[in-house]
Parts: C-alpha cells; sequence; structure tokens
C-alpha cells in the first residue's frame, strides 16, 4: 500500500505497528509520542521515569483541548515481563501504547538472547491487535537497538542548526507499508505543540485571502515601530524564487489587512497588473492603499535627484505610516554598473523615507551587491532560509528568535511561528 506520504502522527497511529522513537535526552520524544497519543484520543502510557502527574500536565501542554482518555502506568522496574499483560490488553482495546523507555525497560539486560522472546512475543502480539505500539528510546541500552530490527517505522527526533539557530525536528526514517515523501517535520512548544506542515513546492499557489493571526512582538518590529526602519532581508539561495516572491506578498497582504498604505516595487520577472490581481485577491479587494511600482534604471541614472522626486510624489497619497516592499533584484543591474549612482540614490531615498514616515522592507538573494549596500543604510538586517519544505527567518541585527512560516493555503492562513 503506498501514499504520497503521510505525518509522523499518522505514522505512530497505524493499526497493529509498532513505531521506535529515537533521540537524545530532552529532544522532544515523549512530546511528540504525547501529541499521538492526543490525535488517538485514547493512551496508555508506560513511565519508567516520570510520575502520572508529570505526563498528564504535558499531554495538556501538547494540546491544551485534550479531553481523550490518558491512563499513565508508573513502572519504576526493569522486568519487561511485569509491563507485557498491560501492553497487551491496551492494544486489544485499540488503543496508542507507549513504553517510555525501552533503555530502562531493559536494564540489566544486555545479550540478544535475553532480548530475543520478549521482542518475538511483543511483535506478534502487536500485528495482530487493532491498537499501535510505540517504543521510545535514547540509545543507551545495546539491547534496545534490537528493535529497529523489527519497527515498522522508525522516527527520529532532533535539532538542525537553521541560521544560527536550533529547530527541532522530527524525521521518518522507516514506514514499512507506505512510501514517504517528505521525511522532515518541525515542531515548536510554545502556549501548545506546533507541528509546520511541509509545503510542496509543486503545488504552489495563492491563498484566497490571508487570515490576520496575533503574532509575538519580536516577529513584527517593522510594524509596532513608530520610527522610521529599514528592513533588509537577505535571502538564502536555497529559497526558490516562487517561494520568496510569495512572502513578499503575503507582507504586503498581511500590511493592507492591518490598514498600512504599501508601495511595491517590482522584481523583472513580475508586472504590475500580475502582483495587483494577486493582492487583491490575497487581502479580498482591500488594496485601496496599495502602490505597485516598476523600477526605471534609465530615469534614476538620469538625474537621481528628478527621480527620487518623482518617486516621493508617487507616495504623497500614501504617506500615513506607510511601507515599502522592495525586491532588490530590480536594482542589482545598477548596483554592479554604477555602484556610485545607487550609493548617491540610496542616500536620497533613505533621506526621503524619514522625512515622509516611510518603512523598507528590502529582499535580496545572499551575494547581491545591492544587499551588500544595503546594509549599510538598514536599522534591521535579517536571514531567510528554506529548509524541507518550511521558510525560515530570523533577526540578525539586531539578533532575534527563529521564526518559521507555514502556508496552510487549505485553510486561507500564513501562520508565523516562534521556533523555541
Amino acid at each position: 500500500m503506498h501514499s504520497a506520504g503521510r505525518s509522523f502522527l499518522d505514522v505512530l497511529n497505524t493499526p497493529s505497528y509498532i513505531s521506535l522513537i529515537e533521540g537524545k535526552p530532552g529532544s522532544g520524544k515523549t512530546t511528540i509520542t504525547l501529541a499521538a497519543c492526543a490525535q488517538k484520543g485514547s493512551c496508555t502510557y508506560i513511565s519508567y521515569s516520570e510520575p502520572e502527574a508529570s505526563i498528564i500536565k504535558k499531554v495538556k501542554l501538547v494540546d491544551p483541548d485534550f479531553k481523550g482518555e490518558l491512563s499513565v502506568v508508573s513502572m519504576m522496574t526493569g522486568n519487561p515481563a511485569k509491563v507485557y499483560s498491560i501492553i497487551s490488553d491496551a492494544l486489544s482495546n485499540g488503543e496508542i501504547v507507549a513504553v517510555d523507555s525501552l533503555d530502562a525497560m531493559f536494564y540489566g539486560i544486555k545479550g540478544d538472547q535475553e532480548i530475543r522472546p520478549f521482542l518475538q512475543l511483543i511483535y506478534g502480539t502487536a500485528k495482530v491487535k487493532p491498537g499501535s505500539l510505540v517504543l521510545i528510546s535514547e540509545g543507551l541500552n545495546p539491547a534496545s537497538n534490537q528493535v529497529r530490527f523489527v519497527a515498522d517505522a522508525i522516527i527520529s527526533v532532533d535539532y538542525e542548526d537553521i541560521l544560527g539557530c536550533k529547530a527541532r525536528r522530527v524525521t521518518t526514517a522507516k514506514d514499512r507499508d507506505f512510501y514517504i515523501g517528505n521525511p522532515y517535520s518541525y515542531f515548536t512548544m510554545g502556549k501548545r505543540l506546533v507541528i509546520m506542515r511541509p509545503l510542496d513546492k509543486q503545488n504552489l499557489q495563492y491563498p484566497s485571502k490571508v487570515e490576520l493571526l496575533p503574532r509575538p512582538p519580536e516577529a513584527m518590529p517593522e510594524y509596532e515601530l513608530n520610527v522610521t526602519i529599514n528592513v533588509v532581508t537577505e535571502v538564502k539561495r536555497t529559497v526558490d524564487f516562487s517561494i520568496y516572491s510569495l512572502y513578499k506578498l503575503w507582507v504586503a497582504a498581511d500590511l493592507l489587512l492591518r490598514g498600512y498604505p504599501v508601495n511595491y516595487v517590482i522584481s523583472p520577472f513580475e508586472s504590475v497588473d500580475s502582483v495587483t490581481k494577486t493582492l487583491e485577491k490575497m487581502t479580498g479587494g482591500s488594496t485601496k492603499r496599495l502602490n505597485v511600482l516598476k523600477f526605471d534604471p534609465h530615469g534614476l541614472e538620469k538625474d537621481v535627484r528628478s527621480y527620487i522626486k518623482m518617486a516621493s510624489d508617487s507616495y504623497s497619497s500614501l504617506r500615513a505610516r506607510a511601507f515599502t516592499i522592495v525586491d532588490l533584484l530590480s536594482y542589482e543591474d545598477l548596483a554592479v554598473r554604477n555602484p556610485a549612482i545607487y550609493e548617491q540614490f540610496l542616500k536620497e531615498v533613505t533621506e526621503m523615507d524619514s522625512k515622509n514616515g516611510i518603512s523598507a522592507l528590502l529582499y535580496g538573494y545572499e551575494g547581491f551587491e545591492t544587499i551588500r549596500m544595503e546594509k549599510k543604510y538598514a536599522a534591521s538586517i535579517r536571514e531567510m532560509d528554506f529548509r524541507n519544505g518550511t521558510l525560515f527567518w530570523r533577526s540578525i541585527t539586531p539578533q532575534g528568535s527563529l521564526f518559521a512560516l507555514e502556508f496552510a493555503f487549505h485553510e486561507g492562513k500564513v501562520n508565523q511561528w516562534e521556533m523555541v
């Protein structure tokens, strides 16, 4: 049986499956196991280290709305025979059964000869029961490695370094009866567990309307500051141009829906008409304060001051706390050919923006000459990266948290989460 790929929660809840979750202490193995329990609604959790109260508290952090059945069995013993009947009964009832952890369960058992009969018994039972068995391991006991050979699924939990920060990552390394599409998922813990749904670049589309979501203040300094600010975002080469463009459009739509005037300077690969129509769709028609512009390098090179005045006049109706969103690809050829003219332009336009109360949000790929020059005038510098279907950004100057964007098109939302 095959599918286009499924979430690791679906893997853990597969009937008659034995899943092994591996990871270092504190990586989030218990968290994702409890997330699977919350999804199932009925769970027996066999704990060798944490008391019942601790597990109950954790499942409420994972899902504050959890109202299912969670039976916690505290087993402060290393004798696996004692838990066999508990596992068998719960699997017969169709529950998800979690054992935390194999290292404690197999304490004192070192050789294959001692563990093999137990594994055969567990495997034979789990494969004929409607429930699913989840075994957690930190890999401390060599005997627990034997589980890898009988497990239907192997899921690892670890950290990935992204933009200088650690992001929690789940990897589906094995899913016996199913095709593994994107094996990676990221998750974060704030007021509750949030699992990022990877973006499929093959099915990239624009949401019919961007839904405004509450965001932590660190996620939107340019929206809240009462002073003019230039924000430069350096985009890593891993970010596909279509995703990079979608992000800029989302920022524009978000600002327009918040009531801010927006000047949008398009890239050479965009048209004024297509950007206008897309933003009308994303905002439900809230584009009265939108001004889509196309950069004219010839006019700028001919006379910088005249060009700045013309641009200033075009902004005149948008001066009430306006934002300018700029794709630096528009300026890159000029910055390379005539850096002196571009430097003069930067000085003039920065002064104009300050006078008119306009904040500039500037985006360009790493290595661009425009990025190098714009950084000198920026009050805030960000970096953006795309990993395994998830778009990340972080403020480098000043240093800030790592954030992930989730394009949930089927819900008409673009979610932004702080990675903690």
